[in-house]
C-alpha cells in the first residue's frame, strides 16, 4: 500500500498558546499519578491535542514505576523481556482509571477537529506508545482514540524520525494479542505504508535500542497469524542489526531481545520456506533471503553471548536466549554455529539460577532443555519439582506435559505419577482449558498424542499413598483404580475440551466447504497458525478421538492455506485427514494438499513422504506429478548376472505406508 503523503505541510500552523505551554510543562514535571489527575480534574476541558499526548505518556511512565510490571501471559514458546524498562501499576490505574479515560475522549475529540494539524509524527508515536502501555496493565482499548491516531499517523508518515518509528512498531508489537480486526486492519495498512517508506539509509541512523525494539516488536506480530509482516521492511531491519552486532554495539538486554526476535520469527512463513506465489523471495541457492539473513544474525548474536557479556544477562535475560538457542535448532537456523547447550557457557548460567526460577522461566528452561539430546536430565528434574507447584498455571502445565513428551520421559515413574498429577489438575479446571490460546491447545494435543501409547500401557501401579509405586491420594476411589486408568480418564476429558477449544479459535465463519479456487479464502481461513491446525488433525487420529466440526474446518483451512504448510505439517495433515475420514476426505483439499508437497518435495524426508504417499492411497487422490517424483526414489531396479536366465532384474517397489507398519512387508520384490 502507498503511503500517504501530507500535503498539510504548506498550511501555518496555530501556535499553542502560552497557558498550553505551562500547563505542558506541568503536566510533563509531574512525580505522580495523584497530581497529574488534578491537572486533569481542572484542565481536562481546555487541553490541546499536544497536552492530552503528553498527559497520556507521562501517566504511562508513572504507571511503570509505581508497582511491579504484569508479567506477559507466559505461552510455551517463552515471552521476551520488556524493550524499554519494567514497572506496572494496575492499582493505581483503577484509581484514576477516569482520569486517563476522560483525556483519551478529549483527545479523540480534538482529532476529528481542525485540531488535527496540531498532532505531528512525534505525538502519533507517543500516543500509541502510551496507549499500548497503559492497556497493558488492563485498561480498555480507546478504539476511536487509537483509530484516529494511526489515521493521522499515516499523512504524516515521512515526518517519523527513527526513535518515533521505533515506538510506533513496538507499540504495535505490544497491543498485537488485544487489538480488534478493525484496529489490526489498520496496523497492518499502518506497515504497508512504512513499507513503502522506510529506506536502509534511514534505519541505519537507528540505535542499537531501537532496531532491537523493533525486532522484537516483528517477533511479537509474527506470533499472531492476522498479520503478514512486509518483507522489505523486515529485511532491512535485519540488514542493520546485524550490522551492529558485527560492530558489537548491542549490550546484553538488546542482545537477549534481539535472539529472542530471531527465535519467534523463525517459524514465519516467509523464512521457513517459498511458494509458488513468491520465488522473487529466493536468494542465491534458491534460499529465501530473509532466511539467509535470519541465519546470519542468529549466529552472531550467539557467538557473542557465548562470550563474557553472558554474565551480564538477567535471569529473565539467560531464560530468554536459552528459550531461542534451543527454537533456533529446532528451525535450523543454527547450521553455521555449532552451538549443544548441555556443557555450554549459557548452560552454566542456567545451572547457577536453577533454584531460583520461577514457574514460568522453568517451563522455558524445560522446553529448551527437551529439543537437546543430552537435556533429558534437566528435564526431569525441572517437572519433578514444579509439577505441583501453587504458581503452575495451566498454560505451564501443559508446557511440561510437552517437555515430557518431546523428551520421552514417561518410562520413568516419578515422571508418569507427574504427568498424571498435571492432567488431572487440567480436567479439574476446565474453566482454564476453556481460556486456551490456539498455542497453548495445539501443545496440548501434540503432547497427549505422543504420550497415549505409553501411558496406556502402565500396569499395576496401583493409586495407593503408601505404595512405592502410587501417587499419593487419599480418596478411597483412587486407591482402587490403577494409573493408567486415571490416566485414560484424564484424557477423554481434556481431549474434548481442547478440540472445542481449538474449533472456537478457528471460528464459525468456516461451515462449509467454499469454492477453494474463488479468491475468498483469507475472510473464511480464520487467524489460527496452521502448524496448529496440523497438530490438531494429527492428534485426534493419533489418539482415535473423533469432533467433527474441528475436522470439517481444519480440512477447509488445509485447502485454503496449504502453501503455508511445511513438510512435516503436510504429511501429518494429510495423514491425519485420511485417518479420521477415509475416501469421504475432501478431494480438493488433498489436491491442493499434494500439490503443494510436489513443490516442496525435496523438504520432505522418507517418513513424511511415505505418510503423504499413503494418505494419498488412502483417500483415493491422485496427483500424476507426485507420483512420478516419488517413483524415483520409492523403486530400485538390480541386475544379478550370475542368475538364470542372466538378463534377470528385481525390481523392489515401495508400499505407500510400509516400513515401521507392515515391518519387512514394506517392499514388493518382483523378478
Amino acid at each position: 500500500m502507498p503511503a500517504y503523503r501530507d500535503y498539510s505541510k504548506n498550511k501555518k500552523r496555530r501556535r499553542p498558546s502560552s497557558q498550553h505551554i505551562q500547563l505542558n510543562k506541568e503536566i510533563s514535571s509531574s512525580s505522580s499519578l495523584a497530581v497529574v489527575a488534578s491537572l486533569v480534574n481542572r484542565n481536562v476541558g481546555r487541553m490541546n491535542i499536544v497536552n492530552c499526548i503528553t498527559t497520556l505518556q507521562r501517566s504511562a511512565k508513572l504507571l511503570m514505576k509505581s508497582g511491579n510490571d504484569v508479567a506477559d501471559g507466559a505461552n510455551v514458546e517463552g515471552n521476551s523481556e520488556d524493550c524499554g524498562g519494567g514497572g506496572g501499576g494496575p492499582d493505581e490505574l483503577k484509581r484514576y482509571g477516569s482520569q486517563i479515560h476522560s483525556v483519551e475522549e478529549r483527545a479523540r475529540e480534538l482529532l476529528s477537529t481542525d485540531e488535527e494539524e496540531a498532532c505531528r509524527a512525534r505525538q502519533v508515536a507517543n500516543g500509541i506508545w502510551a496507549i499500548a502501555r497503559i492497556c497493558r496493565l488492563g485498561h480498555t482499548l480507546p478504539e476511536g482514540l487509537f483509530s484516529s491516531l494511526i489515521r493521522v499517523g499515516m499523512k504524516r508518515m515521512f515526518e517519523f524520525k527513527q526513535q518515533e518509528v521505533s515506538s510506533l512498531l513496538w507499540a504495535f508489537g505490544h497491543m498485537s494479542g488485544f487489538i480488534k480486526n478493525e484496529q489490526r486492519k489498520m496496523v497492518a495498512d499502518a506497515l504497508g505504508c512504512l513499507d513503502s517508506t522506510l529506506s536502509q539509509a534511514f534505519v541505519s541512523r537507528t540505535t542499537p535500542q531501537g532496531i532491537s525494539n523493533t525486532l522484537w516488536a516483528f517477533g511479537r506480530l509474527s506470533a499472531d497469524a492476522g498479520f503478514r509482516l512486509p518483507h522489505k521492511m523486515l529485511s532491512i531491519f535485519l540488514s542493520d542489526a546485524l550490522v551492529k552486532t558485527e560492530k558489537n554495539q548491542f549490550n546484553a538486554q538488546e542482545l537477549s531481545n534481539t535472539i529472542w526476535a530471531c527465535a519467534k520469527l523463525s517459524s514465519v512463513s516467509l523464512l521457513s520456506s517459498a511458494s509458488p506465489s513468491s520465488p522473487s523471495r529466493l536468494g542465491e541457492g534458491g534460499k529465501p533471503i530473509l532466511r539467509a539473513k535470519l541465519e546470519e544474525l542468529s549466529s552472531s548474536v550467539l557467538s557473542i553471548l557465548k562470550g563474557e557479556i553472558r554474565t551480564q544477562l538477567t535471569k529473565q535475560n539467560l531464560c530468554n536466549s536459552v528459550w531461542s538457542l534451543a527454537k533456533l535448532r529446532e528451525a535450523k537456523l543454527l547450521q553455521k554455529l555449532d552451538f549443544s547447550l548441555v556443557g555450554s557457557p549459557l548452560d552454566k548460567e542456567v545451572v547457577k539460577s536453577l533454584c531460583d526460577l520461577n514457574a514460568r522461566e522453568a517451563t522455558m528452561i524445560a522446553w529448551a532443555y527437551a529439543q537437546d539430546e543430552d537435556g533429558r536430565e534437566r528435564v526431569s528434574d525441572i517437572i519433578a519439582t514444579f509439577h505441583d507447584s501453587e504458581g503452575l498455571s495451566a498454560t505451564q502445565s501443559v508446557m511440561l506435559l510437552w517437555c515430557c513428551a518431546k523428551a520421552q520421559l514417561e518410562s520413568t515413574l516419578q515422571i508418569r505419577q507427574a504427568i498424571i498429577t498435571i492432567m488431572r489438575n487440567l480436567s479439574a479446571k476446565k474453566m482454564d482449558v476453556q481460556q486456551f490460546s490456539a498455542l497453548d491447545v495445539s501443545n496440548l494435543m501434540w503432547a497427549l498424542a505422543r504420550l497415549d501409547a505409553g501411558m496406556k500401557e502402565i500396569k499395576g501401579n496401583v493409586m495407593d499413598h503408601k505404595s512405592e509405586e502410587g501417587i499419593q491420594s487419599d480418596s478411597k476411589e483412587d486407591k482402587s483404580r490403577t494409573c493408567s486408568t486415571l490416566y485414560c480418564d484424564a484424557k477423554h476429558i481434556l481431549v474434548p475440551e481442547a478440540a472445542s477449544r481449538a474449533s472456537e479459535h478457528i471460528g464459525d465463519s468456516v461451515r462449509s466447504e467454499p469454492n477453494l479456487s474463488s479468491g475468498i479464502g483469507q475472510q473464511m481461513c480464520g487467524q489460527t497458525d496452521v502448524k496448529h491446525i496440523a497438530n490438531y488433525v494429527w492428534a485426534l487420529a493419533k489418539l482415535g478421538i473423533r469432533h467433527h466440526a474441528l475436522e470439517d474446518k481444519a480440512e477447509i483451512i488445509a485447502g485454503l492455506r496449504h502453501e503455508e504448510l511445511n513438510a512435516r505439517d503436510l504429511a501429518n495433515i494429510a495423514w491425519g485427514l485420511a485417518m479420521l475420514k477415509g475416501t469421504s476426505a475432501s478431494r480438493k483439499t488433498m489436491e491442493n494438499l499434494a500439490k503443494t508437497a510436489t513443490f516442496k518435495f525435496h523438504d520432505l524426508n522418507a517418513q513424511e513422504l511415505s505418510k503423504f504417499l499413503w494418505a494419498m492411497h488412502k483417500t483415493r487422490v491422485v496427483d500424476k506429478d507426485l507420483e512420478d517424483k516419488a517413483s524415483g526414489i520409492t523403486k530400485l531396479s538390480f541386475d544379478f548376472p550370475w542368475l538364470s536366465p542372466k538378463s534377470t532384474k528385481v525390481s523392489l517397489d515401495s508400499i505407500p505406508g510400509g516400513g515401521r507398519k507392515l515391518q519387512n512387508t514394506g517392499w514388493n520384490a518382483q523378478i
